[in-house]
């Protein structure tokens, strides 16, 4: 048979699992180059987040794509970017592509290609352990040219005296040729031994500094100097960027230590073998200031090919068809238009400056809308002639004249933007919502009258009517057909739930029967649903377990007893200022409602830590509340956690409360299966007397006994053993047989 010729394409993406492949010294040699040059063309896979272009591996193949002159293309879950894919987060992505951010997990690796794309020899900052040693690289400064001190008497025969330990000398050039490292003296002929290449002795390293430094292997962080006498007090992953306060040499250890003010403990910089454990993190961001052109020149590249017929998510060809949404309430913003948002508002922060990176990471809500919304808004507007929101610039007339949200943002003004882009994710992923579902927020959908001055006046809002206003507003979303319910999104601090125009939009879902969906950047609470998805906060659910609907305060008096009549009416049409009772039985029922949808994560918390006035205080304010679904991810209850931890007070008061002995998660683990599986006893005991089942089968297949005999955590020095005589023998004995023969569950007090 004949052998037909098939073209091959090199496929660049992003994988978190390398399978351990050997990548070689040097670039030339790793099997993705070599691959890549065997291909026809190169495929760009970009994932929603475009967390792909910031890889340097990734880039690292788009150089070498270039460097070879072969075709780039990127593809998206959706379509290729440049056809089916015109714009969105994508788009942006591109727009603020940056190839000198780009990280990698080796800091080794990540210098490496840097400087391959700067145009310098690739190990330059590289230290190769020398024969005899471990192949690993470890990252260093160049060694000419630096201070070194000296760990061991050297005594010179050409008359320059003994170096003592301590000296500190330093050295213009370094010769590897021989077994001896030896280094020239600056500024003289003389040349004094470093380092035994065969033995590895050594009599002088280099004198570290003070400073920011990046972790090259993981590293364990002791409470002494010494690292075989010292306690371990935390461990520092690879890529991790450290501060030392102080650094401590140890000539004879011939050790370097620094000391870590925030974990109050001690790393070892560098040792005799030369390897580092950690280096200075500066020689990146001086490649990309001393040679940008190289890192544009990529950066052209890539932009230029992927752009080829595509529109710019912000391009000026959409001023011949704005958007015109006269409805302040229609003006949604969907998902992807929010990625897209996040995205250039990221791309304003070069992430190789620390200051700007601590900024980014800062930055809240309205700074986002004066810093980036305004400007562009009053771009689009001259450029149009026209006055338009954001949401109207950049929404598709082709396709809609409104984008009808879904869901109202209610957060804080101090709300971190990545913060809330990170709680709408974990809101769409726990409704299942898609990517075109669209929000309403006041930041994005205000039109603006630049002719006032200093501060341009929003159309939408009268000052001087300002809460009559934003009721009337959020009233129009609320009773749209569309509008589903409330994404309540919360900071460290909670303040949202003081604030009394914000706790309004939640009295108009409550009244109007929408849904109530309590968001922090690590997860979400879902109203009606049994289990969170992520992990709240517990300190910010701990601080919604005493929320009060009368504690609330607005700017104006006024405001706050307008929102309170209106919940006292069920009415939120209301204009009624009249002052408000001091209580009633509608406070009392909101206020309940609000607990009870954020209370899981506190109740679990405290289980877990054994906050005995914790579980009390939740005990009075929300009666029952034991007896309801408030379960974690797994479908774990406090009941689980306290039998994990063996806290045999707590695992009282729960069943005291009426938690379940029998309750299942989603696994179908009852609370004696994770007693059984920690090894505790007394909480196998106390269950037991509760009448909890010996017989459930979990998903596992296995009883809690079962589970005790395989002793899934012994690695973590967990013991069963008594945990198994307590199960076999109440099995064995009459009462155990009669208790648990029919498996039995009681959801009654316990006394």
């Amino acid at each position: 048979m004949g052998s037909v010729f098939f073209p091959t394409y090199w496929i660049c993406v992003y994988a978190n699992d390398q399978w351990d492949v050997q990548l070689g010294e040097m670039l030339v040699s790793c099997p993705f180059y070599e691959a890549l040059h065997g291909a026809l063309q190169t495929i760009l896979m970009v994932d929603k987040a475009a967390t792909t272009l910031e890889r340097v591996w990734v880039v690292f193949e788009m150089k070498a794509t270039l460097d070879s002159g072969q075709e780039l293309h990127a593809w998206t879950p959706v379509g290729q970017i440049g056809h089916t894919v015109q714009s969105g987060p994508m788009a942006a992505a591109l727009e603020h592509l940056k190839s000198n951010d780009a990280q990698a997990s080796n800091p080794v690796d990540r210098r490496q290609i840097m400087n391959h794309i700067a145009g310098l020899p690739e190990m330059s900052g590289i230290q190769v352990a020398q024969a005899g040693e471990s192949s690993s690289k470890g990252l260093c400064p160049p060694l000419a040219e630096d201070d070194y001190i000296i760990v061991s008497t050297i005594n010179t025969s050409d008359g320059y005296g003994n170096l003592q330990p301590g000296t500190k000398v330093a050295v213009d050039e370094i010769d590897r040729s021989e077994e001896v490292l030896r280094g020239r003296l600056r500024n003289s002929d003389r040349w004094i031994p470093l380092k035994n290449s065969r033995t590895g002795e050594c009599w002088a390293m280099k004198e570290e500094k003070p400073g920011d430094y990046v972790i090259t292997t993981p590293t364990a962080v002791t409470s002494g100097i010494s690292p075989i006498y010292s306690e371990v007090v935390a461990t520092i992953n690879s890529g991790e960027v450290i501060n030392v306060s102080k650094v401590i040499h140890l000539p004879r250890e011939k050790r370097v230590c620094g000391f870590l003010d925030k974990l109050g403990g001690y790393i070892t910089i560098r040792d005799c073998h030369g390897f580092r454990w950690a280096i200075e993190g500066n020689h990146e961001d001086e490649l990309a200031q001393t040679r940008p052109e190289k890192f544009e020149e990529l950066n052209c590249f890539v932009q230029s090919l992927l752009r080829s017929g595509m529109q710019k998510s912000d391009s000026s060809n959409r001023f011949s068809g704005v958007c015109t949404i006269d409805d302040h309430a229609r003006r949604g913003i969907t998902l992807v238009q929010l990625r897209t948002l996040a995205l250039n508002v990221k791309g304003m922060f070069p992430r190789n400056w620390s200051l700007a990176r601590s900024e980014k990471d800062s930055l809240g809500m309205f700074a986002v809308r004066d810093r980036y919304l305004k400007p562009r808004i009053q771009e689009w507007d001259q450029k149009c002639e026209c006055n338009r929101s954001y949401v109207e610039h950049i929404a598709d007339r082709r396709y809609l004249d409104v984008q009808d949200p879904k869901y109202l943002i209610s957060t804080a003004r101090g709300t971190v933007f990545k913060d809330l882009m990170a709680a709408l994710e974990w809101h769409v992923e726990a409704r299942s919502l898609s990517e075109a579902v669209a929000y309403w927020s006041v930041i994005p959908t205000p039109r603006y009258d630049w002719s006032v001055s200093p501060e341009p006046k929003e159309y939408w809002q009268n000052p001087d009517e300002r809460g009559e206003v934003r009721q009337e507003t959020v009233l129009q979303v609320v009773a749209n057909p569309s509008f589903m319910g409330l994404a309540a999104v919360f900071d460290s601090s909670a303040e949202v739930a003081s604030r009394g125009w914000a706790v309004f939009e939640w009295i108009a879902c409550f009244v109007n029967n929408k849904q109530f969906d309590m968001l922090c950047h690590s997860g979400a609470l879902i109203m009606g649903h049994s289990c969170d998805c992520g992990e709240f906060d517990p300190e910010i659910a701990g601080k919604l377990v005493n929320f009060n609907v009368t504690h609330i305060h607005c700017n104006e008096v006024e405001d706050e007893t307008r929102i309170l009549n209106a919940l006292v009416a069920g009415d939120t049409h209301t204009s009624n200022t009249e002052v408000p009772p001091e209580s009633h039985e509608k406070f009392d029922k909101f206020n309940d409602q609000v607990r009870r949808v954020a209370i899981g994560p506190f109740l679990r918390q405290a289980a877990l830590v054994g906050d005995l006035a914790g579980v009390q205080s939740c005990l009075d304010v929300c009666l029952g509340i034991l007896q309801e679904d408030i379960t974690g991810t797994f479908g774990e209850r406090p009941v689980h956690l306290a039998a994990a931890t063996g806290n045999v007070k707590m695992l009282t008061k729960l069943l005291e409360g009426q938690s379940d002995p029998n309750a299942a998660d989603l696994n179908g683990e009852t609370p004696l299966h994770y007693a059984a599986i920690s090894g505790q006893s007394g909480s196998v005991e106390l269950l037991l007397e509760r009448r909890a089942c010996l017989d459930v089968w979990s998903e596992f297949a296995e009883t809690p006994l079962e589970t005790a005999q395989a002793n899934p955590a012994y690695f973590c020095s967990v013991h069963t053993h008594a945990v198994c005589e307590a199960l076999a023998h109440h099995k064995e004995s009459p009462q155990g047989c009669q208790l648990n023969g029919g498996c039995m569950y009681f959801s009654a007090s316990y006394s």
